[in-house]
């Protein structure tokens, strides 16, 4: 149904912003030349989708997805290559195309469906369809911009999926309208995919592509990544994310030793009003690793972890003090709360003598989700802290498609066995 063949697609993002004819004139004559960057937003991109197959393009934002299906949609023309299509197209790139704000629900949805390419017959008698899925019966009179957001994304998508066509083209429509309302989309998918449609599907719903995908391709900056099942992609697209957020992490994520060490590695509180306590110790770096040592933040489901902590006096009469770890997920579930054996000075004569204390994980059986660390200093009877540091780090984790843990959801992975008896 779709041969896509060496597409190459470049943008030039100007360096200076010129709308009015004055702007060009004195830009001429002070003799500034309009500078341009190039965007290579796709690079001989080549693949095949046949006759019913339901085929996902995932990448990060960025990677050409979008850029893609407009030009399958003949919106944009390539630069290089070619498109060959063995059919009728109907893109739902943007929800609402043809909406006018001041018409009623009725009038939309015969402008919007005109725009789409439907008669005004089909869409007489395709009316009380759309009508009735949006469930907007109450409403069908009244002008478009009093309508909520919610019941303009249901009125929008309705309309969208009552056009027939042989190859639908659908960028990340299915994050729309509430719960239920989404519960409906997905049938709606089902039922085209019964009916043999060809769906070219983009979204960053890693869920839904596993679910309806038959294919996947993965575009990275323009380029194929890899096509193929679903699982495999997905995971390389999990690898690639991994990595990303890897490199990302770590450079901004710092704890200096205040003035003294602002290079040193560690993590950067996110402000003061999240660090409190008397300041007889305090915590001056905190270092994630892997097993051999080396600084990490982005762990798969099932890998182990070190945290190593350096904690310094300030007072030279404290003589110890536990080093407390926190792990809780951004909506406040907590994970796990656990405190070290006291850690002594008694044996330093000096009032700055640095300790490090670490806490191993040998198989991180979290799943996948972004995690974030507390470290507290606590005295050994006491409930006021020396230091406390909220949400001083953060440890994403992925569940890689090629282990155990890939089918399972929730906080963390438990070792099970399931077993069936005869009664």
């Amino acid at each position: 149904m779709i041969q896509a063949r060496d597409i190459s697609k470049k943008f030039l993002i100007p360096h200076e912003k010129r709308v009015t004819l004055r702007e060009h004139v004195l830009g001429f004559l002070l003799g500034r030349t309009m500078g341009f960057e190039p965007l290579h937003a796709l690079r001989g991109i080549s693949f095949e989708v046949h006759k019913g197959e339901f085929f996902s393009i995932i990448g990060k934002n960025g990677s050409g997805k979008s850029t893609l299906l407009k030009i399958l949609a003949s919106i944009y023309a390539p630069d290089s290559g070619g498109v060959m299509l063995n059919g009728t197209v109907s893109p739902f790139l943007e929800l609402g195309i043809g909406f006018t704000p001041d018409l009623t629900a009725r009038d939309n949805v015969f402008l919007s469906a005109t725009v789409l390419g439907l008669r005004r017959r089909e869409i007489e008698a395709l009316y009380d369809d759309i009508i009735s899925f949006a469930e907007l019966e109450r409403f069908q009179d009244q002008a478009l911009k009093n309508f909520s957001s919610g019941m303009k994304v249901r009125l929008a998508f309705s309309v969208a999926f009552m056009a027939d066509a042989d190859i639908l083209l659908i960028d990340e429509v299915l994050a729309v309208g509430d719960a239920s309302f989404q519960q409906k989309c997905y049938d709606v998918f089902r039922r085209l995919k019964r009916e043999g449609k060809t769906i070219i599907f983009v979204s960053h719903s890693m869920g839904d592509v596993k679910e309806f995908s038959d294919r996947v391709m993965l575009l990275h900056e323009g380029r194929v990544v890899s096509v193929g099942e679903p699982e495999k992609v997905i995971h390389d697209y999990q690898l690639l994310t991994a990595h990303e957020d890897e490199k990302r992490l770590i450079p901004k994520e710092r704890l200096p030793q205040r003035a003294v060490a602002e290079q040193q590695k560690g993590f950067t509180p996110p402000s003061d009003e999240k660090r409190w306590g008397n300041g007889w110790a305090r915590v001056t770096r905190m270092v994630l690793s892997d097993a051999a040592g080396k600084e990490k933040h982005v762990y798969a489901t099932g890998e182990p972890l070190r945290m190593r902590i350096y904690i310094k006096r300030e007072n030279p009469l404290l003589e110890t003090a536990k080093v407390c770890v926190a792990i809780h997920r951004a909506d406040g579930v907590n994970v796990l709360e656990t405190c070290s054996d006291p850690v002594s000075w008694r044996a330093s004569r000096e009032q700055d003598s640095e300790r490090s204390i670490e806490l191993e994980f040998p198989r991180l059986e979290l799943l996948g989700a972004t995690y974030y660390c507390d470290v507290a200093l606590m005295p050994e009877g006491g409930n006021e802290p020396y230091d406390f540091i909220k949400g001083c780090c953060s440890i994403r984790i992925y569940q890689d498609n090629t282990t155990l843990y890939r089918d399972f959801k929730g906080i963390s992975y438990m070792p099970h066995v399931w077993n069936v008896r005869e009664r």
